[in-house]
């Protein structure tokens, strides 16, 4: 959700004038696996997949095979001793 659609009409119409909200965007944590060691499309795989799609929905959006969808989670799991996308989810959603 937006600000905008949080906030009380005639509030403040973005999150930098409200000092609360000012504060959580400066404090705020990239997620755990921003700077992890992944390729771009391992980082747009578990994007999808944390969004709830599934094998065949991340290759059709992403214009990949379900093959290589599952070849990128592979990976993913490999790197991180994951064991099921449960995790992949779980672990990429952790701050």
């Amino acid at each position: 959700m937006a600000v905008a659609e949080l906030a009380p009409p005639g509030a403040a119409d973005s999150a930098s004038d409200h000092p609360v909200l000012q504060t959580a965007l400066v404090t705020a944590e990239p997620p755990r696996w921003a700077n992890a060691r992944l390729t771009s499309r391992e980082r747009q795989v578990i994007q999808l997949l944390a969004q709830g799609l599934s094998t065949k929905q991340i290759g059709a959006q992403l214009v990949i095979s379900p093959g290589t969808v599952r070849s990128h989670l592979d990976h993913v799991m490999a790197k991180f001793d994951l064991h099921s996308r449960v995790q992949v989810v779980a672990w990429a959603t952790q701050t």
